[in-house]
This record gives structure tokens, C-alpha cells and sequence, in this order.
């Protein structure tokens, strides 16, 4: 557990873990496994400002949000968590309790509980917000949503699926097949409105089982010409769904390296 606090009493939260709910429709498939949300981003001023907004639930804990975020109970949602000394950590939580109304000294918010498949990030985001030396690295480059159609080939075999995000470090690719952490490959990306795709050097990072299920990839160490073939799919993607005569903001990133937590 996290050792915070739990949600006190009389708070007026919609639809509390635990407690008795009246009957309602059961969430769409759709909306329980398909369609990713947009990423929720957590700020804190300093660690222990996240460590008061913890609370203890389910195996590995949460924490609150204040957000005017309309997501359902339940719902699986990507969080960028974000301190004032400009450290981040990304992570995927599941909605466990809605505060819908502000109240003075209560925002409105989401309690938000850490999926079992994130127990790394959680431990390194609960021990950088204690003080301790923890393992960092900066995430490289800009992230944007990117859907590409996707194919990972390795030594066993090749997966195949749709890219969620993309950013000059990695990308994380929608897929039911796991593979181990450390399976190393390429990845083909097919790009839009092209016959030739993005072949990149990249390794598995992380599987997740979902919903929605995926693998993490970082790109391994690309010389300058991938680092330029990225960054130019990555403004072939925005350029791609800007509307017509718009101008699009060309990709500030870094040479890619090892992608943060």
C-alpha cells in the first residue's frame, strides 16, 4: 500500500469502491476495452503533494486528480504524472471513484487506482515523491497519439498491431500476443498515404495486459538518419489530420534514447 489516506468520510464522491450502487447498464465494450482516452495529466507542486493525495486501494493503491475529466467508473485511462521540477512518470490507472461537484477545500476529481501491470512505475513514482535515489530517465522527445498500422518482428516470430502514441524514444502498439520484456526486433511502421514504411530497431519494454492490451517498445539507439525519419513520420501523422490550409507545429525532440519510466 501506499501508506496515504483514504477518501474521508461524507466526501462527495459518485459511485465510491465499496460502496452499494444502484443497478445500471453494463459499460459497452467499446468504452470498457476499445478506444484509448486522452492522456490525463497529474500536477504537483512537490512529492509530497502526491504522497497526501494516495490512498490505499486494491493491490497497489492510487491517488486523487482533480479534473473536470468526464470518465466513467471503471474506465482505463493513460496519466502523465508531473512535478514542478519538471520530472515525469507515465501510467495507466483504472477509475475507481468520481468526485463530480467541488466543494471548498474538495475539487472535483478522479480517484484513481494503479493497474497491476504498472508495479514498476508505481514503486519509482512513490519513492522519487519520498525523496529517494531512484533509476531516471528523461523521456526523449516529444509524444504524440499516433494510430499506424504496426508489425514487430523478432527472431520467434512477428506481432502485429495498431500504435496508440509515438514519440522520438518509442511507442506503444495495441495487441492481444505478449511477448517477454527484452525481446529485441524491428519495427515496420506504415506510414500515411506511403507505400514504403519506417523500419526501426526497437525492443519490448513492457507488456501490458489491458484493457486495452499492447506492448511498450523503446527504439534502440538510432543513428541520426532513424532520429530524422521519426520526427518526419511524426509530422507526416499531424499534418495528416490538421485541417486543410493549417499550419502544423514542426517536432521539437531530442536525438532518441531511453524513454522515461
Amino acid at each position: 500500500m501506499l501508506g496515504g489516506r483514504r477518501p474521508a468520510p461524507g466526501h462527495p464522491v459518485h459511485q465510491p469502491c465499496g460502496a452499494p450502487r444502484r443497478p445500471q447498464r453494463p459499460h459497452s465494450h467499446r468504452a470498457a476495452t476499445g478506444t484509448p482516452h486522452a492522456v490525463i495529466v497529474a500536477r504537483y507542486r512537490a512529492g509530497r503533494d502526491f504522497l497526501n493525495a494516495c490512498f490505499d486501494h486494491g493491490r497497489l493503491g492510487g491517488f486523487f486528480v482533480p479534473t473536470r475529466r468526464d470518465l466513467q467508473v471503471g474506465a482505463i485511462t493513460p496519466v502523465e504524472v508531473r512535478f514542478e521540477d519538471g520530472k515525469s512518470f507515465r501510467t495507466r490507472c483504472r477509475v475507481v471513484w468520481r468526485r463530480v461537484h467541488s466543494r471548498p477545500g474538495l475539487p472535483a476529481g478522479l480517484g484513481l487506482e494503479f493497474l497491476a501491470t504498472e508495479g514498476r512505475v508505481r514503486d519509482l513514482l512513490v519513492g522519487y515523491a519520498r525523496g529517494e535515489s531512484i533509476p531516471y530517465a528523461e523521456r526523449a522527445g516529444r509524444r504524440i497519439s499516433a494510430q499506424l498500422e504496426t508489425t514487430f518482428r523478432h527472431p520467434g516470430g512477428k506481432v502485429s498491431g495498431v500504435s496508440v502514441d509515438l514519440s522520438t524514444g518509442g511507442l506503444f502498439m495495441r495487441t492481444e500476443e505478449t511477448l517477454p520484456e527484452g525481446t529485441r526486433g524491428t519495427l515496420h511502421l506504415k506510414r500515411p498515404g506511403r507505400l514504403i514504411g519506417l523500419r526501426i530497431p526497437a525492443t519490448v519494454t513492457r507488456c501490458v495486459e489491458g484493457p486495452p492490451a499492447g506492448l511498450a517498445f523503446r527504439f534502440e539507439a538510432p543513428c541520426e538518419r532513424h532520429a530524422a525519419e521519426i520526427e518526419r513520420l511524426m509530422r507526416q501523422v499531424l499534418r495528416s489530420r490538421a485541417p486543410s490550409g493549417a499550419l502544423v507545429t514542426p517536432v521539437q525532440g531530442r536525438s532518441p534514447g531511453r524513454s522515461q519510466p
